[in-house]
């Protein structure tokens, strides 16, 4: 399944993109993908408790631009998942992924026959009660000790 959502970007971060498809020849929906799987690698203890959303720096109105964007249910789910961890707006986490990830993405180039656009294919969200207290676990891919964090909280 797919899921629609629009975003706001930075004209100079857009123009960048669209270089970069070009230059790989492809579609700015992949690099997209890409850019936000850059960004879910990176992962360090981040979170944020109590704290408002962060947001991209105030700029001229005329320096933005709505973008739409098509990603795969389970990446926008994680991507959803970044934004509630580190109090990040979904645009800003593009925008941090292209200034961290789009050079060395260019630099490494792209297997352009990989069929495999999206490789975050388990997402899994459990819930477990622990002495009374809900806790909620997020997996972005299948651990390999799955059975054993099956066992851990029974």
């Amino acid at each position: 399944m797919r899921i629609e959502t629009t975003i706001n970007i930075n004209i100079e971060t857009l123009k960048r993109i669209e270089a970069a498809c070009h230059t790989l020849r492809i579609s700015r929906s992949r690099l997209i993908a890409m850019l936000i799987e850059c960004a879910m690698r990176e992962r360090r203890d981040t979170s944020r408790m109590c704290r408002r959303v962060r947001y991209q720096e105030r700029l001229d109105p005329a320096q933005w631009r709505k973008l739409h964007i098509t990603l795969d249910a389970a990446l926008y789910e994680c991507m959803i998942d970044l934004r509630k961890i580190d109090k990040v707006s979904v645009s800003f986490i593009l925008a941090l992924s292209v200034q961290k990830h789009i050079t060395a993405l260019l630099l490494k180039g792209m297997n352009t026959n990989k069929t495999d656009n999206y490789p975050i294919i388990n997402y899994i969200f459990s819930k477990t009660i622990v002495g009374g207290v809900i806790s909620w676990r997020v997996f972005w891919g299948i651990p390999t000790n799955l059975p054993t964090l099956a066992c851990e909280f029974t």
